[in-house]
C-alpha cells in the first residue's frame, strides 16, 4: 500500500501575512495565534489588520522559547479557554512545532505560518517536543498535515540568511534518506512503501537546491524576493516535507537527534546537524566520489557544517562521540531506516572522514 500526504493547501508569495484573515476564512472564525517575540512586534499589526478586514477574530500568546510538553500544555489550555476553533502557529520550526500540536490535541484547524524557511516543519505531520535542555525528547505523530501552510516570501527574505541554509541543510537530506529507503524496500516516515512520488518530489528537492541554492543565499542577504530564492523557499518548506514523509528518513536525521543530545552541539541548528548527517550518510555507503564532492561543496559554500568544530566539537571529541554512538542506528527503527551493513562504528568512522575531507575543503576556499 502506499499513501501519498500533504498539506491541504499551500499557499506561498508576497505579501501574504496581509491576507492571512481571507485564507483562514473557511477554516474557522477564531483563530490563536502562538508566536515569539519577533512575530509579536514585527507582524502582529499586519495579522491583525487582515483578521478585521475578513471579519474573522483573532488572539495572540507569546511563545515560551521551547517546544517543551509543559509549552504545549499551556498553549492548550489557553486556546480551549478562549474558545478557538483554529490555532496558529506563526514563526520558526519550534514554535510551529508547539502550534501544530495544539491543534492536534484540540483537534481543531491547524496553520502553519513559518517566518523563515529553515525547515520542512511547516508541512509536516509531525510535532518535536524537546525537553528543557533542548534535547529531542519525543517525535509525536499527529496523523494529519497542516490544514493551511501560509508562507510569505517577503518575509523569507528578510529573515537570516543563516535560516535559510538550515532550511536547505534539512533538505538536502530529503533525496539521499528516500533513496536508501527506496532502494532497500524500507517503509517510508509514515510507514507504507514508497510512492513515485515520494521519491520524485526528494529527488526534486534536491535539483532545486543545487541550482537555485547559492543564488537564494545571496537574494536574502540582498533582502529580495527573486524566483530562485521562491523555488529555494518552495523546496526548503514543501518538496522537502512531502519528500521525506512519502520517500522515508535514514541516517542524516539520526545523526542530528544523537548530536542533539551534546551540549557542544547546542549552538547550531536542526539543519546544520542534518546536512553534516547528510555528508557522513554518503560517507558510509561508500557513495561516488563525485556525488559526495558536490554535496561537501555545496554545504561548504552555504556556510553549513563540514567539520566537527562548526558543530562546536572542538575537545573531547573520541568519547564525546562515542557516548551518542548508540543513537546512530536507532534498532528497529522506521524513522531512521539505516542502510544494510551501515551501524553504529562505520557511522562513526564516517563522521572522521567527512571532518577530515571538510577541513581540506575549507583551506581551499
Amino acid at each position: 500500500m502506499i499513501r501519498i500526504q500533504g498539506p491541504r493547501a499551500y499557499v506561498q508569495g508576497p505579501g501574504i501575512l496581509k491576507k492571512l484573515g481571507s485564507l483562514v476564512q473557511p477554516l474557522g472564525s477564531h483563530f490563536l495565534v502562538v508566536t515569539g517575540h519577533t512575530g509579536m512586534t514585527r507582524y502582529r499589526a499586519a495579522v491583525e489588520e487582515g483578521f478585521r478586514e475578513a471579519g474573522a477574530a483573532v488572539e495572540f500568546v507569546r511563545f515560551g522559547g521551547e517546544s517543551t510538553a509543559a509549552e504545549a500544555d499551556r498553549v492548550t489550555a489557553l486556546a480551549r479557554e478562549a474558545g478557538c476553533d483554529g490555532v496558529i502557529g506563526l514563526g520558526g520550526g519550534k514554535v510551529i512545532d508547539t502550534g501544530k500540536l495544539t491543534a492536534h490535541r484540540l483537534g481543531c484547524a491547524m496553520v502553519v505560518v513559518p517566518t523563515l524557511a529553515s525547515s520542512d516543519a511547516p508541512c509536516s505531520s509531525l510535532s518535536i517536543v524537546y525537553d528543557e535542555k533542548g534535547a529531542v525528547s519525543e517525535v509525536v505523530l499527529l496523523g494529519r498535515n497542516p490544514d493551511l501552510v501560509a508562507v510569505d516570501s517577503e518575509v523569507i527574505a528578510q529573515a537570516p540568511a543563516r535560516m535559510l541554509a538550515c532550511g536547505m541543510g534539512d533538505a538536502l537530506a530529503t533525496y539521499y534518506e528516500a533513496r536508501v529507503c527506496h532502494e532497500n524496500g524500507f517503509p517510508n516516515a509514515i510507514g507504507t512503501q514508497i510512492p513515485v512520488t515520494g521519491i520524485g518530489l526528494a529527488r526534486l528537492c534536491r535539483d532545486t537546491l543545487y541550482a537555485d541554492g547559492l543564488d537564494a543565499m545571496e537574494a536574502v542577504r540582498a533582502q529580495k524576493v527573486t524566483p530562485a530564492l521562491e523555488r529555494v523557499i518552495e523546496a526548503n518548506t514543501y518538496l522537502s516535507a512531502v519528500g521525506f514523509e512519502c520517500g522515508g528518513l535514514s541516517c542524516a536525521h539520526a545523526l542530528q537527534d544523537a548530536l542533539s543530545e551534546l551540549e557542544d552541539c547546542h549552538g547550531c541548528y536542526h539543519g546544520e546537524k542534518v546536512a553534516f548527517g547528510t555528508l557522513c550518510l554518503l560517507a558510509a555507503e561508500g557513495r561516488p566520489e563525485e556525488e559526495q564532492r558536490q554535496a561537501m561543496d555545496f554545504c561548504a559554500q552555504a556556510g553549513l557544517p563540514v567539520t566537527l568544530a562548526q558543530l562546536g566539537l572542538t575537545e573531547g571529541v573520541e568519547e564525546k562521540l562515542r557516548s551518542i554512538q548508540h543513537l546512530f542506528c536507532p534498532p528497529d527503527d522506521i524513522a531512521h531506516s539505516a542502510p544494510p551493513g551501515v551501524d553504529g562504528g562505520k557511522l562513526l568512522s564516517a563522521i572522521y572522514q567527512v571532518d577530515r575531507r571538510g577541513r581540506e575543503t575549507l583551506e581551499k576556499m
